[in-house]
């Protein structure tokens, strides 16, 4: 049985996640492309937030239409990088506790 996957929504997620991560990481005249939005806005919220939030969506997304071409793709790339953000987290807050001590 040879099953092909259509492409779909669940296809959009590899591209959510690589928004996500060019919003917060690339730089242009050494300032971050997701300021330079943000600033356009005129919003106050933390940048990271709004990664944060892209990779849930995209997590979803995946999740939801798990049967779309490059769904599991998107679905890997946002658990990783949702670990980072978790693990990174845990280590800046371990840091600050031990700098207070």
């Amino acid at each position: 049985m040879d099953y092909k996957r259509q492409l779909g929504t669940g296809s959009i997620t590899p591209i959510l996640v690589i928004l996500a991560m060019t919003f917060s990481a690339l730089h242009i005249n050494k300032e971050k492309i997701g300021d330079i939005v943000l600033g356009f806005f005129a919003l106050n919220t933390g940048k990271e937030i709004v990664t944060i939030a892209v990779l849930i969506l995209a997590l979803y997304i995946s999740r939801r239409f798990e049967d779309h071409k490059f769904a599991k793709l998107g679905l890997v790339l946002s658990v990783i990088f949702l670990s980072m953000y978790a693990l990174f987290a845990v280590i800046g807050l371990i840091q600050y506790t031990l700098a207070i001590f």
